[in-house]
């Protein structure tokens, strides 16, 4: 079921950097939503605290990346990103400030995801003529700034193997 969109609380679990496809500097942040436990959505209870999603931060000439990684690490930048501010260093930035962290109130909201042929067209389901559902993504539209998990009241998920 997708994530119905709102406010959530996530766990940055963990921070791994590479490079992008395009080749350009790269922090993909492994998140898990902390809370609410569930959210009742069209008479429908949908469990929510426990599921993970991926966020990326590629940092080539994309302004928004360098943006949200000032806004994920601000409670350690106070004065903001370190100028002058080299691409190849963010990564290890955010993930050395955010990693084990939280952040409230984070808008999140879902995508459906359609299978498609190599050419990218979507495949119709023959019997009902609609797409092909594979799934959902789930979509951190704003970050907030990243803080211990006990600052928002919360504690941290165990770790998993």
């Amino acid at each position: 079921l997708p994530v119905p969109s709102g406010q959530y609380h996530v766990f940055i679990r963990s921070v791994s950097v590479t490079p992008s496809k395009k080749g350009t500097p790269m922090a993909t942040l492994d998140l898990e939503i902390l809370h609410p436990a569930s959210v009742i959505e069209a008479g429908n209870t949908i469990k929510t605290a426990g599921r993970t999603f991926k966020h990326w931060l590629s940092f080539g000439t994309n302004p928004r990346s360098y943006r949200d990684a000032e806004t994920i690490c601000r409670a350690s930048l106070p004065d903001g990103l370190p100028s002058p501010v080299d691409a190849n260093d963010m990564p290890n930035l955010v993930k050395t400030l955010a990693e084990g962290k939280a952040m409230s109130a984070v808008q999140l909201y879902s995508e459906a995801r359609y299978k498609t042929d190599a050419a990218g067209n979507q495949i119709l389901d023959p019997a009902t003529g609609q797409p092909q559902l594979l799934g959902y993504n789930t979509v951190l539209k704003a970050p907030t700034t990243a803080v211990d998990v006990q600052v928002i009241g919360l504690t941290a998920p165990p770790v998993r193997a």
